[in-house]
């Protein structure tokens, strides 16, 4: 048989194969192999399941569903077995079972054998571990064979607690009458020295499986036999003849969590750990220190329930939104993000810039995973990178934008993304600085720069932009849908504002200058320099005959350097 292209007719030797994402394995690990073992031996039929399609059959289920072998059923999809109708309780018991050895209560459904025949069959499903992933086991039994719920609650918690949990069985009044493998290497007790004697004293805790079985799932604390406390979890199931107690052993896991309590809370970097619903679970010492305040207290001031909607922004001052943010993306797509620099304002208004990782702690079950953020505080780094940003693009004498940040805004504003499109580029020579610098020195000339950067700035639009290209040379970069006329009138301004006198070591000093410009039209083709020279050789006119202005006219020669 081929299913998705593959060839599915070959087994190997150990019998039944597996289905594992769209190919066969063989059951690779001592658990699956233990579980094979046990699960061929079982009369009743018993099959594995990821949710969607099989991933193992026993002999049994291929005999009960009238196949020839188990390699015509493995890698099926389970609407093709199971009756629609059924499929509804199908998803909701599996969406009931979140964690390792949860299980479901016996329920009727039809499935359908290959020979087209529907049965109606009694059901227990029971989530396991599976390849390393989660799965669920199905055990069934025929309506028409009148084995009860309690045949099947036994043999679910047989067949999938006689590996690692404990699984003992009592009379109505808690009188042990069974005591499998793993309770005697849990507790240290053996099955002689408990059988018959009450529950309590073989798991060394006061233990009521009445209780425990009208209550669900409890987390507890018995001791083994020479003392040492055990952290399990015990549930239990009814039945005539008293009740099924499973009791899983949680104390490595509870160690374990001990032990990564006290490395959370004594690392320098923030740790924050957050349940599958966005809630924090774990915030660690060092994570409060960079965010100011306890967690509960940022929630509390941002008004929010979740860290998901704690404001967060971009280098860039962008604030990001919905699935923008990092924990939203986490959480949604499953994906870890690593090293994002991101900005966050604390409760006292200051803005602190954060190094970010988030990423699922159980990835191979991201739907219930709870999701670990890593945070370090790079305020000072980055405001220095910004620093040394800023330098590397600013005139440092003027504060203004240098040639390359001038060439660069020219070639990204002649092809806009945004709407915001360039429309004409001024270039501006002070006409009398080298004499201030003869007469007065450099410092005073170095004042005038200064000066006439900011009245070009304050001749300008907010929006338009104006930069030092070098030496006494100005650009100017005005934006929208210009004329002619109008880059006369702004080059007049220019003029006006400049021209006013500034008082210089005693002396009244009027800042002269030479402005050429170069329309930018809406279907620009020409490059950065190409522009810039046109402007440029207009200003050598301007200067050259004295006079205010100069506009790119073609009949011109060229004249004078860019």
């Amino acid at each position: 048989m081929n299913r998705g292209g593959r060839d599915c007719s070959a087994q190997s030797d150990g019998g039944a194969c597996v289905w594992e994402g769209d190919c066969w394995h063989q059951p690779a690990c001592a658990y699956e192999r233990g579980y094979r073992q046990l699960a061929e031996r079982s009369l009743s039929p018993v099959c594995v399941h990821d949710g969607e399609v099989l991933l193992y059959v026993n002999t049994a289920f291929v005999v009960w569903m009238k196949a020839e072998s188990d390699v015509q059923l493995v890698g099926r999809s389970l609407a093709e077995l199971v009756h629609s109708d059924a499929l509804d309780g199908i998803r909701a018991h599996i969406s009931a079972m979140r964690r390792h050895g949860d299980a479901s209560a016996p329920s009727a459904g039809v499935v359908l054998r290959l020979d087209g025949a529907a049965i109606e069959a009694i059901a227990v499903a029971v989530r396991i571990r599976w390849l390393g992933r989660p799965a669920f086991q199905v055990i069934f039994d025929e309506v028409t064979t009148q084995r009860t719920a309690d045949d099947l609650r036994y043999q679910a918690a047989l067949m999938h607690h006689h590996v690692s949990d404990a699984l003992i069985a009592t009379t109505a009044a808690g009188v042990v009458t069974s005591w499998n493998p793993a309770a005697a290497s849990i507790y240290g007790r053996t099955a002689a020295e408990v059988v018959g004697r009450p529950v309590s004293e073989a798991v060394g805790a006061p233990l009521d499986p009445t209780a425990i079985a009208a209550g669900g799932v409890v987390q507890t604390l018995h001791h083994a036999a020479d003392g040492t406390g055990l952290t399990v979890r015990v549930s239990a199931a009814a039945m005539d003849t008293g009740y099924v107690v499973a009791c899983a052993d949680l104390t490595a896991l509870r160690r374990a969590e001990q032990h990564l309590q006290t490395v959370v809370a004594s690392i320098d970097a923030g740790i924050i750990i957050l349940g599958a619903d966005g809630r924090d679970e774990t915030v660690n010492a060092a994570a409060e220190s960079i965010l100011g305040t306890r967690f509960d207290v940022l929630l509390d001031e941002y008004q929010v329930d979740r860290a998901a909607d704690i404001p967060l922004y971009e280098p860039d001052g962008r604030r990001l939104l919905g699935d923008e943010h990092p924990i939203a993306q986490t959480l949604k797509t499953g994906v870890p993000l690593t090293g994002r620099i991101l900005g966050f304002d604390r409760i006292d208004g200051h803005r602190v810039w954060l190094s970010g990782s988030c990423r699922l702690l159980e990835p191979s079950d991201p739907h219930h995973s709870s999701v670990v953020i890593t945070i370090h505080d790079i305020t000072d780094q980055h405001v220095a990178n910004q620093h040394l940003a800023h330098q590397a693009t600013h005139d440092a004498l003027t504060g203004l934008p240098n040639r390359a940040h001038i060439l660069s805004r020219i070639t990204a504003l002649n092809h806009p993304s945004n709407g915001r499109r360039l429309g004409a580029v001024l270039f501006f020579d002070l006409d009398n600085l080298k004499t201030i610098n003869d007469t007065m020195g450099h410092a005073a000339g170095d004042d005038v720069l200064c000066l006439a950067a900011q009245r070009l700035r304050d001749a300008i639009d907010p929006e338009d932009m104006v930069g030092r290209w070098g030496g006494d040379e100005f650009v100017i970069l005005l934006f929208g849908d210009l004329t002619h006329t109008d880059v006369d009138r702004q080059e007049h301004s220019l003029h006006t504002l400049l021209s006013a006198p500034v008082n210089l070591q005693g002396a009244e000093v009027r800042i002269c200058g030479s402005i050429g410009s170069a329309l930018v039209g809406p279907d620009e083709r020409r490059s950065a320099i190409d522009i810039l020279r046109v402007a440029d050789r207009a200003m050598y006119r301007a200067k050259k005959r004295n006079r205010v202005s100069n506009r790119d006219e073609e009949q011109w020669p060229d004249e004078g350097p860019l």
